[in-house]
């Protein structure tokens, strides 16, 4: 993933600490990630429909814009997978 506007600096710099397991305010091996409004989903399908809306791959910014991190290859797989299905 490549933050590539100024402002996403902090949430660059948020992400690496993530990464290294480093909590910015305490200093421990514990990251605590804000959240946001509508930043809480029950389901992958709600996950989905979140990022990526009814519509979404029509216009090509929209698409470049949206992503969803995960932990592990697998998970982005199988997120990827389930997707592209989706795609008419």
């Amino acid at each position: 993933m490549r933050l590539q506007h100024p402002t996403d600096a902090q949430f660059k710099q948020t992400l690496m600490d993530l990464g290294n397991g480093v909590d910015q305010q305490s200093g421990l091996n514990v990251t605590v990630l804000p959240v946001t409004d509508g930043a809480i989903v029950h389901s992958v399908e709600d996950l989905i429909r979140c990022i990526f809306p009814l519509g979404f791959h029509y216009d090509e910014n929209s698409v470049r814009d949206r992503c969803i991190l995960a932990a592990k290859n697998d998970h982005v797989n199988e997120l990827n997978d389930f997707i592209l299905h989706g795609l008419p």
